[in-house]
């Protein structure tokens, strides 16, 4: 039996939105410069994860 769950629910860090031309939809951001180590844990995490994955 198959469960269906939103990425949410699966722990999702990257989603993607699917975007078609002329669909009028933005999403406004800030960009902020993270410390090496902050970037260096997320790194390792997501190795970690497609390693178990596998």
């Amino acid at each position: 039996m198959t469960q269906n769950t939103t990425s949410a629910e699966q722990g999702c860090l990257f989603c993607a939105v699917v975007r078609h031309a002329g669909d009028g939809w933005n999403i406004t951001t800030e960009s902020k410069e993270r410390e090496r180590s902050l970037l260096d844990r997320d790194a390792r995490t997501i190795k970690d994860a497609l390693a178990s994955a596998g």
